[in-house]
């Protein structure tokens, strides 16, 4: 569907409304990324290697004396 942006963006207009005229309509999301990402990725770096250390140990093969 080529017009899905436009149809998206007009939906989320009835929600609140989003800065930008004409095809610059919906480009908030990028900013707020760019103004977190500085505390989001190492959050979710963090969150990924926490899980990957609990998958580790709790799927280690223990060898039997």
């Amino acid at each position: 569907n080529p017009d899905a942006p436009a149809q998206f963006n007009s939906a989320a207009e009835m929600l609140s409304s989003m800065k930008g005229q004409g095809k610059q309509r919906g480009r908030l999301i990028y900013r707020a990324w760019f103004e977190e990402q500085n505390r989001v990725t190492p959050a979710v770096v963090n969150a990924i290697e926490t899980v990957a250390k609990e998958f580790n140990r709790k799927t280690e093969i223990k060898k039997v004396a």
